[in-house]
């Protein structure tokens, strides 16, 4: 009934390109299969609005998702089978759909309140803790004189400097060009850091078998003896994790076949790879099996369907670049560019110009449209619409 009562009202021809209320309606095929398992009023769909904006609001609407999740798993009554049977819900019954698959505020959020989960999105590799911090290490391998990588690293699980030490050791340090790898070894050689000096020892180790190992090579025995595979195992999502790295071995494996091989020539193809948004995708390392929350954009759910359906983040905008550029162009229509007076310095749209951006704004609003009938029909019992 809330997909149609939606639907009737913004998809028509002169946007959606589609008449809804002509033969096009969404129909409800499953009869009283769960309204005799439960009450009507539980599979009623619920709207979660967090007022304001900002980074704050973001998270206050990521936490109030995992209370729903919580309160759902355990309680919920999910239909199995056609006879009306039912069974409390389990993670793997809820799904999460996102217009991108940018979810950092969220991911957090269940890593910190345990709430299992498995990314299904097509990006993500890079952006992904475990290889942020590998490829940082790979770095200062092959070059410690790095100093965003190298405090990246020292500041880990790995060595676990904390913010106290760390200005110690900057304070401490008196060269004329700060280096953060120089003023560890300065405070190294005046204090007794054990840890710290233990972790420069491997970084020399490390340095001079790069010299003699393959890229493959090197990354299995740098990840096994700092102890980074064995602390993305026992970090949340371990599973993931793991398999990310796995993905980043095989990467190396395959690079190494090339006629470029060494550890700098890797970084740079992996730099390359992550500057022309080439990811690699992010393994989720996990069975179909798995009991975890599934996490997917909207485009990626079309033919799916399941039981519990959270679509979240919905208060983000359009994303208007498409038509707000100074120039652009349209194949039917031609180009469209803004009208400049270098004398009186001004800047005014053209008649082209508008007519294309009305055109594409019409595009969008049809594309979005179409996003979000598939998003809002993905759900067989629940439907929950959160927003900021």
């Amino acid at each position: 009934d809330i997909t149609n009562f939606i639907f009737n009202q913004i998809m028509v021809p002169e946007v959606g390109g589609i008449d809804y209320t002509d033969g096009n309606r969404l129909a409800y095929g499953a009869g009283d299969r769960y309204r005799q398992a439960a009450g009507p009023e539980i599979y009623k769909p619920e709207f979660i609005f967090i007022k304001g904006s900002g980074e704050d609001v973001r998270r206050a609407e990521c936490y109030q998702i995992a209370l729903k999740i919580e309160e759902l798993v355990g309680n919920f009554p999910v239909t199995e089978g056609n006879d009306g049977e039912t069974r409390p819900a389990r993670y793997s019954d809820i799904c999460i759909l996102t217009r991108n698959s940018s979810n950092n505020n969220l991911e957090q959020m269940f890593e910190s309140r345990g709430i299992p989960f498995i990314r299904a999105a097509s990006k993500g590799f890079f952006t992904s803790l475990e290889i942020r911090l590998t490829l940082n290490l790979l770095d200062i391998i092959d070059n410690p004189y790095q100093d965003i990588p190298f405090t990246a690293v020292i500041t880990s699980p790995v060595v676990g400097v904390g913010a106290n030490e760390l200005a110690a050791i900057k304070t401490y340090y008196q060269g004329a060009v700060f280096s953060m790898f120089e003023a560890c070894r300065a405070w190294c050689r005046e204090n007794d850091s054990r840890i710290l000096s233990g972790f420069l020892e491997k970084l020399e180790d490390y340095r001079k078998r790069a010299l003699i190992l393959s890229t493959p090579e090197l990354l299995e025995y740098v990840l096994r003896d700092s102890g980074l595979y064995d602390i993305f195992i026992a970090m949340p999502q371990g599973e993931s994790r793991s398999a990310n790295i796995d993905l980043l071995m095989a990467r190396a494996i395959d690079y190494s076949k090339g006629s470029y091989t060494g550890l700098f020539n890797f970084l740079r193809y992996i730099r390359l790879m992550e500057k022309n948004d080439v990811d690699f995708g992010s393994a989720t390392g996990s069975s179909a099996g798995t009991d975890a929350v599934k996490m997917m954009t909207m485009h990626k759910s079309k033919g799916l369907e399941f039981p519990i359906v959270i679509l979240a983040k919905c208060g983000g905008g359009y994303n208007n670049s498409d038509y707000s550029g100074s120039i652009l162009m349209e194949k039917e229509l031609g180009l469209g560019i803004e009208l400049r007076d270098p004398e009186e310095r001004t800047v005014d749209s053209t008649l082209p110009m508008e007519t294309i951006r009305v055109m594409r704004k019409q595009q969008l609003a049809a594309e979005e449209m179409r996003v979000l009938y598939v998003a809002m029909t993905r759900a067989m019992e629940k439907l929950i619409i959160t927003a900021s």
